[in-house]
């Protein structure tokens, strides 16, 4: 009897030792699981934004394609006037009036015979806010910059050596003398 009572404590402790083995095994298991879950959260959260910035780009396409076309006489800023060289006696003259006169840089260069005109727009804007709720007043500046280019070639009599350019009162003038 005794020796059965023995047999049974050991079968007991061999079972308690597997329900042990068992419990660590679990614990690593979920332990596996719970590293598994960390690693797959922001990727299931990235795939979400994916999925909802498509649908957004999707929606907006939808929306674009119901809007009207842009004519392209609507997209124009300003025209102004095609220039060119006009023949004056034995010199080609070019005039152009520039807008804006204090605001504008006038810039000319030549290369392998043709003239480029550059307009650079430079506009300071000043503004002040004043907010009563607050007291306080606060100054910004703002530089605005555009840039214009025109290029046209030089008469083919033209001497491109004797080029001179003058600007005054809003008023380019470029003079090339004829071969």
């Amino acid at each position: 009897m005794i020796r059965f009572i023995l047999n049974m404590k050991r079968e007991i402790m061999k079972k308690q030792q597997i329900v042990l083995s068992l419990m660590i095994l679990s614990t690593h298991l979920s332990a596996l699981v719970d590293v598994e879950a960390e690693i797959n959260a922001p990727v299931a959260e990235m795939k979400m934004l994916d999925d909802a910035m498509n649908k957004g780009i999707d929606e907006q396409r939808e929306r674009n394609a119901r809007r009207p076309m842009i004519i392209e006489d609507e997209m124009r800023f300003h025209q102004e006037p095609m220039f060119d060289f006009v023949l004056k006696g034995d010199s080609y003259i070019l005039e152009k009036n520039v807008l804006d006169v204090n605001n504008t840089e006038i810039k000319t260069k030549l290369e392998n015979r043709m003239l480029t005109i550059t307009e650079v727009k430079k506009i300071e804007e000043l503004i002040v806010e004043d907010s009563a709720t607050l007291g306080t007043n606060s100054t910004q500046k703002r530089f605005f910059e555009s840039t214009t280019s025109q290029t046209l070639s030089l008469p083919n009599d033209a001497d491109e050596k004797t080029l001179e350019s003058y600007y005054n009162d809003g008023l380019l003038k470029v003079r090339v003398q004829k071969k």
